[in-house]
This record gives structure tokens, sequence and C-alpha cells, in this order.
């Protein structure tokens, strides 16, 4: 069976600014919409509860997570870190049922000396959930102030 590369989202997941695909009915094609899908667009979808048939958006891929500002730790691996702006190091660890665990590193950037580590429930969890999608990391991201 090949794996999915697209969900439909639920009607409360629409949001101003998500990445996602719309169907064009006229091109009979799918156009990317890139973070500006706007409140015309999200009302059209809504008012003719189009929504299954007409809106995709990808499941997180590896290079959306680095465009993000996240860096593979090593090649074959589902594990990323990040410094962020007060100079914390976090890893980014994919789970391989749609979710993620975020982790603050008690190691500073200058002493990471590029080992892995696996995730580890002991550590300093900043998040642990589902993560479907790019919108979802950045929204993550976003709450979390990365």
């Amino acid at each position: 069976m090949e794996e999915q590369k697209y969900y439909t989202p639920e009607f409360e997941d629409i949001r101003i600014g998500m990445d996602c695909e719309l169907f064009d009915v006229f091109k009979k094609s799918w156009i990317l919409y890139e973070g500006i899908i706007s409140v015309t667009i999200i009302t059209s979808i809504l008012q003719k509860g189009k929504l299954t048939k007409h809106v995709r958006v990808p499941y997180l891929t590896k290079e959306q997570i680095e465009a993000e500002g996240w860096v593979l730790k090593q090649p074959g691996t589902q594990s990323y870190f990040r410094i962020v702006n007060d100079g914390t190091f976090l890893h980014l660890y994919i789970k391989n049922d749609m979710s993620i665990v975020i982790v603050r590193e008690d190691q500073t950037p200058e002493s990471y000396n590029g080992a892995i580590s696996e995730w580890d429930s002991t550590k300093n969890d900043v998040y642990q959930g589902t993560c479907r999608c790019v919108n979802d990391l950045r929204l993550i991201s976003k709450l979390l102030g990365i």
C-alpha cells in the first residue's frame, strides 16, 4: 500500500496563513497555497462545504522541518536540533505515529559533539504530541516561543 502524502483537515484546523492545496475545479488540478490562504478563501470553502473534496494538506516532511530552522543531526535519523534566540539548545524527535517530542537539552551548543542520543522520557520535554504538518509545527513553535 502506498503511503499517504496528504490528509483532509477538519474545519477547526483551517486558519489564515496555513499551507494547503486547493483543488481548482476549472483547471482540474491542485494548487499549492503557501501561507497565503485568506479569509475570502476560507469563507468560500466553509460556505460551500467542500472541505473533503477541495482541500488537502501535505504531511510533515524532512524538507519542511529543515526550512523551519531545524538541522538534521545525522542522515538516516529522525532527530533534529535547533538553537533558539535565548541560546537554548533543543532537540526535535519524530515519532512514527505523526507525533513529535521537543526536548530542551542541558548541554550547550558549544559542548554538543554531534553524538546521537535517542529520546528519553526523563529529559526536559518542552512539547510532546501530534504534529501532522508544517502548519502544526509552526503553531507549536509559535506557542512555545521558539
